[in-house]
């Protein structure tokens, strides 16, 4: 109706580009809650969903190469209304933006061409995730050589048969399986195997690596880029990879005696360890397969106690309602599960279960608490609506970590009432088979990863924009969306978070405290642990100085210039011919700065990471994975200078919420963050948590 009604003369933000964003907020709110069906119980719904999927694609490729429409959008961008507020000149904008992107100014073969690009680079990310997902690797061991892994662990394996009769059976796709191995087998050998069949998954993934590399070359170069990171890179914030090099190079710079350090603290602790068996390489070099072994020693030592016995203080049915309430303090907001017949009575159905893509799933409303309404003024009290999926599904759940979605972004009505948002969080979380003996925990070195993903939910729910696509997680640049996350990782260990959170299982009932003795193999007459993580547990973990920390931020260094050495490439001919596997073992390798089997004489492609390495994929993270990074430092900044001595807050987490969160990206993101440090972002706090002294104001 825009193109029967509008000419040049006649078009105005309120006839051309309102209509749309209109039309936009309400397919969004119908399209990205299907994706969801995805982790449900119907895997027939698969095909449902890739031909809708397909269809909507097709329609969007159809008016964004509306040529005719181009020109009105384009007319209005380049008028530069400077009556427009700051969220509208922000969606022209990215509305002019995306139609350039489409190739709309391509002839029409060679447009027809990147669209084609364009279908496959889908296809090929839905089958390399699916890969992912689906694929398996088992390794088969004794219970010799699974020695030093905790009963309760192998409990959990199922017995070989045939061959491997006598053996437990181990899939280490399953990522908790994996780290049960590695984190625990004495025997050296037991650890360099699973490792080995860690990295050799989805070999198949290398050629979608490969092949989606040459094509994005291709797309980036009809579009006038030389490479596919000067095609993304350009509305970030970072803007381009001379800028990205430059913030990696000087971290690294400043990383690398750290992550030297932890090697020469590993390599004396193995050097001294007089129960190696069935040894692989030098009694004094800890290798990448021993790695988690050596860490897993080094911090029961520090705290005294093994990551099992943490994770018992973490009971998922307590500790998520208990996160929550932290949460809730913080930015002002509650939490209200619905449940039974409540949630009969939210479904247009009748029944509640239609609401849920798996009976796990959980369903929360969120609101705003009184102490927010009292500060803010209004009687908007509603926020919306947050799902909890957190258990490891086999085939549509990937082992290898967790996710946050916008399930419906929020925006603002043409009556002026307000759709709410609704969001998701994806977590691989075990589920226990009875839990009323013992419930599903979350392990300990899991906790900070969940309150990541509930900070992503924070970031999705919290923004209030006039239009959908401006919202929190799909509306603001890659190089931010993973800061507000981040940010909320610096919450989990604290002393008055652990206060909080933690119940220890045993608690819960007699059956359960008779299953945690029988664990144990104690007597009835033994005494439980208490309740609530002890005072000088909570000080061991904070005051912990297991080394590890230049390790962990080197191998994120390894996947930012493999990231960017991939996406930099400028000739095809070079595409074509690349080694994927190969250079990201040699670049893991000389960055990660870890010994690893390449020492031993294996090849650099024994390392195939890359090949589940689903962000390389990832059209959102391709050619931008340094944005972990770069987040990690805005994150540190806010966190240091505002929350460190007084992190709950709420006067400081509802200005957080106002300036930092609530705007989304209907402007500019950074100015936000300005508003609320006072001054420009810079990377003292950053380095304060890496025990590294600044030398920057940048």
């Amino acid at each position: 109706n825009i193109l029967d009604t509008v000419t040049i003369e006649t078009a105005t933000f309120e006839n051309v580009i309102l209509p749309y964003l209109q039309v936009e907020n309400e397919q969004n709110a119908l399209l990205y809650p299907v994706f969801l069906q995805r982790l449900g119980t119907k895997p027939e719904l698969d095909d449902a969903i890739n031909n809708l999927s397909s269809n909507t694609s097709a329609v969007g490729d159809n008016i964004m190469g509306n040529a005719d429409f181009f020109k009105l959008v384009d007319y209005l961008y380049k008028s530069n209304d400077t009556s427009l507020d700051e969220e509208d000149r922000t969606s022209l904008k990215g509305l002019w933006s995306d139609i350039v992107d489409t190739g709309v100014n391509m002839p029409a073969d060679q447009r027809n061409q990147y669209q084609n690009m364009n279908d496959r680079l889908i296809d090929i990310a839905h089958e390399f995730i699916k890969n992912v997902n689906t694929d398996h690797q088992y390794v088969y061991f004794t219970a010799e050589e699974l020695q030093g892994v905790p009963a309760t662990t192998l409990a959990g394996w199922a017995n070989g048969t045939g061959e491997n009769a006598g053996k437990y059976e181990i899939d280490v796709t399953i990522q908790n399986d994996y780290f049960g191995i590695t984190s625990y087998a004495v025997n050296e050998t037991t650890r360099y195997t699973a490792q080995l069949a860690y990295l050799s998954q989805c070999l198949e993934n290398n050629a979608l690596l490969s092949e989606a590399i040459e094509l994005r070359l291709k797309v980036a170069q009809l579009m006038g880029y030389a490479s596919w990171a000067d095609l993304v890179l350009k509305d970030d914030i970072a803007h381009n990879s001379d800028t990205v090099t430059s913030f990696l190079v000087e971290l690294q710079s400043r990383v690398d005696d750290l992550a030297l350090s932890d090697n020469q603290a590993y390599n004396k602790v193995k050097a001294n360890d007089t129960g190696i068996v069935s040894p692989i390489g030098d009694h004094d070099i800890v290798y990448r397969f021993d790695n988690d072994y050596y860490v897993t020693e080094l911090y029961a030592e520090s705290v005294q106690l093994d990551d099992d016995a943490i994770s018992a203080y973490f009971p998922i049915k307590t500790t998520i309602p208990a996160i929550l309430a932290l949460y809730g303090q913080i930015y002002g907001i509650y939490f209200d599960r619905i449940q039974g017949q409540d949630l009969d009575e939210l479904s247009p159905t009748g029944n509640g279960t239609d609401l849920l893509w798996h009976p796990d799933v959980q369903l929360y409303a969120v609101w705003n608490n009184q102490a927010w309404l009292a500060n803010n003024g209004g009687d908007d009290k509603f926020v919306g609506y947050m799902y909890l999926d957190l258990f490891y599904r086999e085939g549509v759940k990937a082992g290898q970590g967790a996710s946050a979605r916008t399930l419906a972004p929020g925006y603002l009505k043409p009556d002026g009432c307000r759709y709410y948002s609704s969001s998701s969080a994806q977590t691989i979380h075990t589920k226990s088979d009875d839990e009323d003996s013992k419930p599903s925990l979350i392990q300990y070195y899991d906790l900070a990863d969940t309150f990541n993903i509930l900070g992503h939910n924070m970031q999705s729910l919290l923004a209030k924009t006039k239009y959908s696509a401006n919202g929190g997680i799909i509306g603001t640049p890659i190089d931010w969306k993973e800061f507000p996350a981040t940010f909320m990782e610096n919450f989990a260990f604290l002393p008055d978070t652990l206060r909080n959170i933690t119940r220890h299982w045993s608690s819960f009932s007699d059956q359960a405290a008779a299953e945690w003795r029988k664990e144990q193999g104690l007597d009835s007459t033994a005494p439980l642990p208490p309740v609530v993580m002890p005072e000088d547990l909570i000080a061991a973990i904070n005051n912990d100085t297991t080394p590890g920390t230049g390790l962990g931020v080197t191998e994120q260094l390894a996947y930012c210039f493999y990231d960017q050495a991939i996406h930099n490439i400028t000739s095809l001919d070079e595409a074509k011919t690349l080694d994927v596997a190969t250079l990201f073992g040699k670049t893991y390798r000389e960055v990660n700065l870890q010994p690893d089997a390449t020492d031993l004489g294996l090849p650099y492609n024994y390392n195939n990471y890359q090949a589940i390495f689903t962000q390389l994929i990832n059209p959102v993270y391709a050619g931008q994975y340094y944005s972990y990074l770069w987040c990690d430092a805005y994150a540190a900044d806010v966190f240091y200078s505002f929350f460190k001595d007084d992190p709950f807050n709420p006067t400081t987490g509802m200005r957080y919420r106002t300036q930092v969160l609530q705007p989304g990206g209907s402007g500019d993101p950074l100015q936000g963050l300005k508003n609320f440090l006072g001054r420009d972002p810079n990377d003292q706090g950053y380095y304060e948590s890496l025990n590294l002294t600044s030398t920057s104001s940048g």
